[in-house]
């Protein structure tokens, strides 16, 4: 994830810290925030898990810099979370490739039609621009609770 996600999902590490800009730049420090989940099953909840060195995918080095809260899973079942800069591969990707999702905070007052509608023109500009690569992609909004559910909101208890 970017360096500023975790502030836009208004959510902080219960332990250590999120990731600062710095993290997500090529050249880094590989840093890596894991879940509760992984904090308490593979490493007993301990105190001491910041600063460890782990490795990601059985290839990345990384320090363990935050613990998220109970219940963060963030789109699916993800249990550690790297800066964007540190995906493997991500500079090399073709512009085609679209491995990515965006996320961002509706403005005050704003609905999902209105966020939906100003989406439409940045897509159309952008398949002007690199024609190769965009042509027939049209932008998606959907509210984070529901893209974590398959589309549709989650039902209560």
């Amino acid at each position: 994830m970017s360096g500023d996600t975790v502030p836009v999902l208004s959510v902080r590490a219960q332990l250590g810290r999120d990731f600062r800009a710095a993290d997500d730049r090529s050249g880094a420090e590989a840093v890596v925030i894991i879940s509760s989940n992984i904090w308490r099953s593979r490493y007993a909840a301990s105190g001491d898990v910041l600063g460890r060195k782990v490795l990601v995918n059985t290839a990345i080095p990384a320090t363990i810099v935050g613990v998220m809260p109970d219940g963060v899973r963030f789109i699916d079942f993800t249990d550690i979370w790297l800066p964007l800069a540190q995906m493997p591969g991500l500079a090399a990707q073709r512009r085609d490739t679209r491995p990515l999702m965006m996320i961002g905070r509706l403005p005050d007052g704003a609905g999902l039609d209105r966020v939906r509608a100003e989406l439409s023109p940045m897509a159309a500009n952008l398949a002007v621009a690199q024609p190769e690569t965009i042509q027939d992609i049209q932008p998606l909004g959907n509210l984070l609770v529901e893209a974590s559910h398959g589309g549709r909101a989650p039902r209560e208890p």
